[in-house]
C-alpha cells in the first residue's frame, strides 16, 4: 500500500516559489498503521515514493498525511520522528525495520503532534530536506510516544504494493 501523501515542496531552480505536490489514486482505503498506529506505545513505518511521482528537484519544507477518519475528540502523541532519504529501490523487500542511519536519512522533524480532524494533517518540518529528484523518496517515521488510544487515526492509502 502506499499513503495518501502531500508534500509542499520549494523549488531549487528559478523562482523561489511554494509548490505543492499531491500524491494520491483517490481509492478512499483506509488503515490506522501507518504513518503511525496510534493504538500502541511504539511503531515505525517507512514508505517510498517514486521519483517519477514527484516530479523535480525540491526543498521539502512540510508534508502531509490524509486522516481519513477520526474518532476521538483528539489525541497528542508525543516523541514522533520521520526521518527522509533518496533511495534507488522502489519497493520493500522485507517488512524489516530500516534504521535511519542504513540509508543516511536525514531527522526533519522530532517532536509532539495532534490528531483530531479528517482530511490532511500538514506537518511543518524542522529541518528542510533538499530532494534532487534522481532518487525514490524514502520516509521512515517512528512513533516513540508511549501512549496509545483505542480510536486512533485511520490513514488513506492505495493498494499498491510494497510501498509501505
Amino acid at each position: 500500500m502506499l499513503l495518501t501523501f502531500l508534500i509542499l515542496f520549494v523549488a531549487t531552480s528559478g523562482i523561489q516559489a511554494q509548490q505543492t505536490v499531491t500524491i494520491s489514486d483517490n481509492t478512499g482505503n483506509y488503515n490506522y498503521r501507518a504513518p503511525m498506529n496510534g493504538s500502541y506505545n511504539y511503531g515505525w513505518s517507512a514508505m517510498i515514493y517514486d521519483a517519477s511521482e514527484i516530479g523535480n528537484a525540491y526543498r521539502i519544507q512540510s508534508l502531509a498525511f490524509k486522516v481519513h477518519q477520526y474518532n476521538t475528540s483528539s489525541a497528542t502523541y508525543a516523541n514522533q520522528k520521520i526521518y527522509m532519504a533518496e533511495v534507488s529501490n522502489s519497493t520493500f523487500a522485507s517488512t524489516n525495520y530500516i534504521s535511519p542511519s542504513s540509508v543516511n536519512a536525514v531527522k526533519v522533524y522530532e517532536g509532539s503532534l495532534t490528531y483530531n480532524t479528517s482530511g490532511y494533517k500538514n506537518i511543518t518540518l524542522q529541518q528542510e530536506f533538499y530532494y534532487t529528484g534522481t532518487g525514490n523518496l524514502l520516509i521512515l517515521y517512528e512513533n516513540r510516544s508511549n501512549y496509545g488510544v483505542y480510536y486512533e487515526p485511520q490513514f488513506e492509502y492505495s493498494t499498491r504494493l510494497n510501498k509501505t
